[in-house]
C-alpha cells in the first residue's frame, strides 16, 4: 500500500477516535466500569498503535532496529490514550477513568504482541 495512504488511514483514525472521545454523554449516576467500554477503549487504541506501526515499516524507518517502532508505537498509542483522557475533563458528562486509558494500554500491548509474532513468523 502507497505510504502515503497508510498515513491517511492513521489521520483519520485519529480524528475518529477524537469525535468519540469527545461527545458530551448523559451523566450516569454514580460510577459505572462496563466491559463493553473496556473493550471499547482497547479495540480503538490497540488499532491506533498498529496504525503507527504500520506506517512506520512503511516508511522503512529503523529497519535495523524494528523494536524501536514498538517502542514508539506503544509510548504514542499510551500518550494518545491519556491524553483522551484527560480530555474528558472538559467535556460535559464525561468522568476521567484510570481505568479506561488501563484498558487502552491492555488493547496496545495485545496488538502489538500479536504484531511482533506475526512479523517474526515472515521470512
Amino acid at each position: 500500500m502507497n505510504k502515503f495512504a497508510r498515513l491517511y488511514i492513521l489521520i483519520s483514525w485519529t480524528f475518529a477516535i477524537f469525535i468519540l472521545i469527545s461527545f458530551p454523554t448523559p451523566k450516569y449516576i454514580g460510577t459505572e466500569i462496563t466491559l463493553q467500554d473496556k473493550f471499547l477503549h482497547a479495540f480503538l487504541f490497540g488499532i491506533f498503535a498498529w496504525l503507527v506501526f504500520y506506517v512506520l515499516s512503511g516508511y522503512r524507518i529503523n529497519q535495523k532496529k524494528p523494536k524501536f517502532n514498538y517502542f514508539f508505537s506503544f509510548f504514542i498509542g499510551s500518550a494518545y490514550s491519556f491524553f483522551g483522557e484527560y480530555l474528558q475533563n472538559f467535556i460535559p458528562g464525561r468522568t476521567v477513568s484510570i481505568y479506561d486509558s488501563m484498558a487502552g494500554i491492555s488493547g496496545i500491548i495485545i496488538i502489538l504482541i500479536f504484531t511482533y509474532v506475526r512479523e517474526r513468523k515472515k521470512p
